[in-house]
């Protein structure tokens, strides 16, 4: 057994390792100090040192299939290589519903559970054609699309669910509409009808502390969840309650953002909103904090 003393709690770690020492030396309980078979790091894919979690946990990634196992999908998507030409607010463009052209774009942004508003669109015309027709000095293309032909390509313009590649604030996942593309930043999942199940899912602290694993980063510091991390947690048996949870909390957010102007979802000012249907945001946020609880 490798002997551990964890400090992230202590503010002083100096004198917290001398009291953890002197309780390892004494034989006294102690929080901080765990004991760990290092073989049993290795039913973690990647072997990291998750030495403050128990041997059952770690066993959870042998017990279960992963997110990323057929006929389930995690892709990362499109690197334009110059947002600035080719990607814009969706109401900035006024042929915007000419879907031959701009196509509304996953590419991360701030923390957002089961709902976030699309707001992006990217010149995606004829595939991307003049996105691959960018070239850099030696001729060759600026983009990644060259890499997607087999892979996430054939992804696009379907119905999933997307994230935020890095956050300091944990990991979040919201519903991905049908009829756009998802980009390297913001990547997505697809799983074949279980879309507001697998969203339950990744937004719950269970999924959150297994990741964590994966990541071998500090509670405080900026995370970064590439695909390979997420296709790997190990995913659970469907529930029909947790779909359920899930599904309410998208339209309890989807509710909030009907007040936003500039929300695909807006429907009057805030002010005057209660006429097409109640609105009370204290009252939805308590929900929605039961709903996570639960």
């Amino acid at each position: 057994m490798t002997k551990f003393i964890r400090l992230l709690g202590d503010n002083d770690k100096a004198t917290g390792l001398a009291s953890a020492v002197k309780s390892y030396r004494q034989q006294q309980r102690d929080e901080r100090l765990l004991s760990v078979a290092s073989a049993t790091f290795t039913e973690v894919p990647g072997a990291p040192f998750a030495y403050w979690v128990s041997e059952k946990v770690r066993s959870t990634f042998k017990q279960m299939v992963p997110f990323g196992a057929a006929p389930r999908a995690i892709k990362q998507g499109l690197a334009t290589a110059d947002d600035f030409r080719f990607v814009r607010t969706w109401w900035e463009s006024y042929n915007f519903q000419q879907k031959n052209r701009w196509y509304s774009v996953a590419k991360g942004g701030a923390f957002a559970s089961y709902y976030a508003d699309i707001y992006l669109i990217v010149n995606w015309e004829c595939d991307g054609k003049e996105i691959s027709h960018n070239l850099n000095e030696q001729g060759k293309m600026r983009s990644n699309l060259w890499m997607l032909k087999d892979s996430a390509n054939r992804y696009f313009y379907k119905y999933g669910l997307t994230w935020s590649d890095r956050t300091t604030k944990g990991f979040s996942a919201r519903v991905w509409p049908a009829g756009g593309v998802f980009s390297v930043k913001g990547s997505a999942g697809f799983f074949s009808g279980q879309e507001f199940f697998a969203v339950g899912v990744m937004n719950s602290m269970a999924f959150n502390a297994l990741l964590s694993l994966l990541v071998g980063a500090g509670d405080a510091a900026a995370r970064s969840y590439q695909v390979g991390l997420i296709g790997i947690v190990p995913y659970p048996q469907y529930d029909m309650k947790v779909e359920e949870l899930a599904h309410r909390s998208w339209s309890l957010k989807r509710t909030l953002d009907t007040v936003n102007e500039i929300s695909h979802a807006f429907l009057l000012p805030v002010a005057i909103r209660d006429r097409v249907g109640e609105y009370q945001p204290v009252a939805i946020e308590e929900e929605l904090a039961k709903l996570q609880q639960q």
